[in-house]
Protein backbone atom coordinates (compact mmCIF):
# COMPACT_ATOMS: atom_id res chain seq x y z
CA UNK A 1 0.00 0.00 0.00
CA UNK A 2 1.48 3.18 -0.82
CA UNK A 3 1.48 5.75 2.08
CA UNK A 4 -1.02 8.43 1.88
CA UNK A 5 -0.15 12.41 0.77
CA UNK A 6 -0.59 12.84 4.31
CA UNK A 7 1.87 10.68 5.93
CA UNK A 8 -0.21 9.75 9.02
CA UNK A 9 -3.63 10.57 10.02
CA UNK A 10 -3.51 9.78 13.37
CA UNK A 11 0.42 10.54 15.13
CA UNK A 12 0.95 6.86 16.20
CA UNK A 13 2.34 6.47 19.42
CA UNK A 14 5.76 4.43 19.81
CA UNK A 15 6.75 2.95 23.61
CA UNK A 16 9.81 1.55 22.10
CA UNK A 17 11.65 -0.02 18.98
CA UNK A 18 9.56 -2.50 16.97
CA UNK A 19 6.71 -1.20 19.07
CA UNK A 20 4.18 -2.26 16.24
CA UNK A 21 6.01 -5.55 16.69
CA UNK A 22 5.35 -6.21 20.27
CA UNK A 23 1.73 -5.30 19.95
CA UNK A 24 0.96 -8.32 17.40
CA UNK A 25 3.58 -10.64 18.44
CA UNK A 26 4.06 -11.81 22.49
CA UNK A 27 6.38 -14.87 23.41
CA UNK A 28 5.83 -18.32 25.24
CA UNK A 29 7.99 -20.19 27.23
CA UNK A 30 10.72 -20.61 25.25
CA UNK A 31 10.73 -16.94 24.34
CA UNK A 32 9.61 -17.63 20.44
CA UNK A 33 7.06 -15.23 19.10
CA UNK A 34 3.36 -16.25 19.04
CA UNK A 35 0.99 -13.98 17.16
CA UNK A 36 -1.16 -12.95 19.51
CA UNK A 37 -4.91 -13.73 19.09
CA UNK A 38 -5.68 -9.82 19.02
CA UNK A 39 -3.48 -9.12 16.09
CA UNK A 40 -6.05 -9.18 13.15
CA UNK A 41 -8.34 -6.66 15.11
CA UNK A 42 -5.08 -4.52 15.70
CA UNK A 43 -3.97 -4.34 12.00
CA UNK A 44 -7.62 -3.72 11.04
CA UNK A 45 -8.23 -0.83 13.45
CA UNK A 46 -4.79 1.14 12.16
CA UNK A 47 -5.79 0.21 8.47
CA UNK A 48 -9.36 2.20 8.82
CA UNK A 49 -7.85 5.25 11.20
CA UNK A 50 -4.96 5.16 8.34
CA UNK A 51 -7.45 5.36 5.56
CA UNK A 52 -10.53 7.53 7.80
CA UNK A 53 -8.76 10.01 9.18
CA UNK A 54 -11.06 11.10 12.58
CA UNK A 55 -10.23 15.34 10.97
CA UNK A 56 -9.85 16.50 7.05
CA UNK A 57 -6.22 17.12 6.66
CA UNK A 58 -5.12 19.97 5.15
CA UNK A 59 -2.08 20.02 2.78
CA UNK A 60 -1.39 22.95 0.66
CA UNK A 61 -2.15 22.97 -3.11
CA UNK A 62 0.82 21.97 -5.49
CA UNK A 63 2.75 24.33 -6.97
CA UNK A 64 5.66 24.46 -10.29
CA UNK A 65 7.37 27.51 -8.59
CA UNK A 66 10.00 25.43 -6.10
CA UNK A 67 10.63 23.33 -9.51
CA UNK A 68 11.25 26.69 -11.27
CA UNK A 69 13.47 27.80 -9.04
CA UNK A 70 15.80 24.47 -9.23
CA UNK A 71 15.95 24.84 -12.53
CA UNK A 72 17.49 28.93 -12.23
CA UNK A 73 20.36 27.42 -9.76
CA UNK A 74 21.88 25.05 -11.87
CA UNK A 75 22.16 28.27 -14.64
CA UNK A 76 23.68 30.55 -12.01
CA UNK A 77 26.20 27.66 -10.88
CA UNK A 78 27.14 27.40 -14.54
CA UNK A 79 28.35 31.02 -14.24
CA UNK A 80 29.66 30.96 -11.61
CA UNK A 81 32.07 28.42 -13.21
CA UNK A 82 32.87 30.38 -16.07
CA UNK A 83 32.61 33.65 -14.63
CA UNK A 84 34.89 35.03 -17.03
CA UNK A 85 33.21 34.94 -20.01
CA UNK A 86 30.35 37.05 -21.06
CA UNK A 87 28.63 33.49 -21.19
CA UNK A 88 29.09 32.94 -17.59
CA UNK A 89 28.18 36.35 -16.24
CA UNK A 90 25.18 36.21 -18.81
CA UNK A 91 24.04 33.08 -17.38
CA UNK A 92 24.59 34.28 -13.45
CA UNK A 93 21.88 37.25 -13.88
CA UNK A 94 19.29 34.79 -16.24
CA UNK A 95 20.14 32.28 -13.51
CA UNK A 96 19.57 35.06 -10.65
CA UNK A 97 16.59 36.66 -12.34
CA UNK A 98 14.78 32.97 -12.63
CA UNK A 99 15.46 31.98 -8.94
CA UNK A 100 14.38 35.11 -7.32
CA UNK A 101 11.00 35.47 -9.49
CA UNK A 102 10.09 32.13 -8.89
CA UNK A 103 11.00 32.71 -4.93
CA UNK A 104 8.81 35.73 -5.01
CA UNK A 105 6.08 34.07 -7.22
CA UNK A 106 5.96 31.38 -4.55
CA UNK A 107 5.94 33.38 -1.82
CA UNK A 108 2.95 35.58 -3.00
CA UNK A 109 0.64 32.60 -3.74
CA UNK A 110 -2.03 32.44 -2.28
CA UNK A 111 -1.77 29.94 0.97
CA UNK A 112 -5.33 28.23 0.44
CA UNK A 113 -8.41 28.67 -1.89
CA UNK A 114 -10.82 30.02 -1.01
CA UNK A 115 -13.50 28.74 0.91
CA UNK A 116 -17.16 28.91 1.99
CA UNK A 117 -16.54 29.30 6.09
CA UNK A 118 -13.53 28.79 8.42
CA UNK A 119 -12.47 25.21 8.37
CA UNK A 120 -14.08 24.72 12.16
CA UNK A 121 -17.40 24.72 11.05
CA UNK A 122 -16.92 23.07 7.66
CA UNK A 123 -16.10 19.60 10.08
CA UNK A 124 -18.51 18.18 12.21
CA UNK A 125 -17.19 15.76 14.72
CA UNK A 126 -18.44 12.31 14.96
CA UNK A 127 -20.69 10.89 17.38
CA UNK A 128 -19.72 7.76 17.74
CA UNK A 129 -16.54 6.16 20.10
CA UNK A 130 -14.14 4.08 18.65
CA UNK A 131 -13.13 1.69 20.81
CA UNK A 132 -9.17 0.61 20.32
CA UNK A 133 -8.25 -3.33 20.32
CA UNK A 134 -6.44 -2.83 23.38
CA UNK A 135 -9.61 -2.11 25.32
CA UNK A 136 -9.21 1.71 25.44
CA UNK A 137 -11.69 3.79 24.04
CA UNK A 138 -10.74 6.99 21.85
CA UNK A 139 -12.69 9.75 21.26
Amino acid sequence: NPTPEYNFAVAPVVNGLDDFWHQKYGSDEEGRAVRRPEAEALIAYYEDVGLNPPVPIHLPAPSYFPIVMAAGLPIVFYGVIYHNSVVGKLAIVLGAIISLSALIGWGMEPLEEATEGPHEEAYEEPQEMVEEPGGEVEE
